[in-house]
């Protein structure tokens, strides 16, 4: 992924943050406690289950596998800037955590990406559609949602993300 792709997309995703008070839990410098690494971890690996699920699925088009790997490519950048966000100390230290690619997960992302044959462009445009997906998961009266464990669900006004259209032809 190209650095000033990835930088718009950490703009993104802060935006998530203000938008469902994850605010905390930015510029920390780390993880604010142990309970949130595991919630950012287990986040993670769901996504790349996902990935690995959409990669040997059975009795499914090739465009279903691909559309699977796209969402769980995108999710995994969204929860690696997000990884970024918290453990980088102010804005100075995530851009350069983004260049640098000090952030593991998102040499995984970027592996996973590749392994699809994905092109840059590609990811940045649907992740864009994530993340508007993404910010329809607030409650009706504006705020988050929390499962138990933390995590954001999704709310009435939830709409998944149209990943299908990256992949009709001439799209």
């Amino acid at each position: 992924m190209e650095t000033k792709q990835l930088y718009k997309m950490l703009g993104m995703v802060k935006e998530f943050y203000a938008a469902f008070n994850q605010n905390q839990y930015i510029s920390n410098g780390r993880y604010v406690n142990k309970d949130r690494k595991k919630l950012r971890e287990k986040l993670f690996n769901e996504e790349l289950k996902e990935y690995l699920t959409g990669e040997f699925k059975e009795n499914v088009s090739e465009e279903e596998r691909q559309i699977e790997k796209l969402d769980a490519v995108c999710d995994m950048y969204y929860i690696a800037l997000g990884n970024v966000l918290e453990k980088s100390k102010d804005r100075q230290d995530s851009v350069r955590n983004v260049r640098t690619g000090k952030e593991f997960q998102l040499r995984i992302a970027t592996y996973y990406q590749n392994q699809a044959r994905f092109n840059n462009d590609l990811v940045f445009k649907a992740f864009e559609e994530v993340h508007k997906s993404n910010m329809s998961k607030l409650g009706i009266d504006g705020n988050p949602i929390y499962r138990e464990d933390g995590k954001i669900i999704k709310g009435p006004n939830y709409f998944p993300p149209n990943l299908r259209k990256f992949f009709k032809r001439g799209a």
